[in-house]
């Protein structure tokens, strides 16, 4: 299956725009190949969304990303720079990750919303908390909406309360690069919408790469400017949502009926799943 909607590139095979590059990944578990020769560019102020069924690799490129997992076969750049040649403090300071909320928040004692907001400025600290430090701990907790919760224990919230009481540590990490899996899976359909309205327009404001693993294919639509839809480890499509969001592919990728319809904007509608084996 041809790769959509993917951009003209120098003779190094890349763009000298993006600011960050993924070239040529693969990555294994216990012998299995988990991400296959996934390339993809990404420029400042960009949000991308990954789509694909579970298992299909999102995870796992994020947290490859992340350097949480090594490839095998591959680079990632970083500018010019090999994201091997940072240090971890370097890399902290550039890279942003936000697990799913499910993993995001596995605390044996007590911790105050704060102290767990405070911890996104580790990467800048060389002593202790400086007044500037506080103001941007304070700021980023204003920004998710969660202030209210700086003196509450983590543990006794939401799944969705705790979701962005994250989404505020790693904006006061101030990374360049936000790395997002599955942010709003426990979210209501309100704090969807606020949360995706708000990392897109930190994105666009403070000329971010954003990258945000999401389920909801008509969520995508709406807020990503570029979608990668991926399928068993592989990109299977890349462009923008509506050269990538369509009946055919959906069918391919996720084994169900689906129709695209304009009410004014695009929208997916599944009608049923195909009666085979899963994709």
């Amino acid at each position: 299956m041809p790769i959509h909607g993917q951009e003209e590139t120098g003779g190094d095979g890349v763009s000298s725009s993006a600011r960050l590059r993924i070239l040529g990944i693969d990555v294994y578990y216990d012998g299995y190949k988990a991400l296959s020769n996934v390339e993809f560019e990404a420029c400042p102020g960009e949000f991308i969304a990954l789509l694909g069924p579970n298992g299909s690799g999102k995870t796992t490129l994020l947290k490859t990303i992340a350097r949480v997992l090594k490839p095998r076969k591959g680079v990632i750049y970083i500018d010019s720079r090999k994201a091997d040649e940072l240090n971890d403090n370097e890399y902290a300071k550039i890279i942003g990750f936000l697990p799913p909320s499910d993993t995001s928040v596995i605390i044996r004692v007590p911790i105050k919303g704060v102290e767990v907001v405070a911890i996104g400025r580790k990467p800048h600290v060389t002593w202790s908390l400086t007044k500037a430090d506080l103001e941007k701990i304070w700021s980023a907790m204003r920004i998710a909406r969660v202030d209210v919760f700086a003196f509450r224990d983590v543990n006794e919230l939401s799944s969705g309360e705790r979701q962005r009481v994250m989404l505020a540590r790693v904006l006061a990490q101030e990374p360049e690069v936000l790395l997002l899996d599955e942010p709003v899976s426990h979210l209501d359909p309100r704090y969807q919408v606020f949360m995706l309205k708000l990392i897109r327009s930190l994105t666009k404001d403070r000329k971010l790469v954003t990258i945000a693993s999401l389920h909801d294919i008509n969520l995508a639509l709406r807020f990503s400017d570029k979608v990668i839809l991926m399928k068993n480890g592989r990109v299977f499509a890349m462009g923008t949502p509506e050269e990538v969001i369509t009946a055919e592919n959906i069918s391919e990728v996720y084994g169900v009926k689906a129709v695209v319809i304009r009410n004014p904007h695009p929208v997916v509608l599944i009608e049923d799943v195909i009666e085979d084996e899963p994709p």
